[in-house]
C-alpha cells in the first residue's frame, strides 16, 4: 500500500490549491493501478505546476 500526507494550510506559503490536489489525486490514481500515463501525468504536472516558467 502506498500512504502519503498532502499537506493543506491556506497559510502556510506552499498552499496547495484545489487544482494541485486535483492533479495529484489522478497522478496517485494511476500509480495505484499502474497506469502508463504516469510519466506523462508526472512531467506535465512538474513542467506545468511546479515550474510554470
Amino acid at each position: 500500500y502506498l500512504t502519503t500526507i498532502i499537506p493543506f494550510d491556506r497559510d502556510h506559503p506552499t498552499y496547495l490549491s484545489v487544482e494541485h490536489l486535483e492533479n495529484l489525486n489522478k497522478i496517485l490514481y494511476a500509480i495505484n493501478e499502474d497506469s502508463a500515463q504516469v510519466p506523462d501525468l508526472l512531467t506535465n504536472y512538474i513542467l506545468k505546476v511546479l515550474c510554470p516558467y
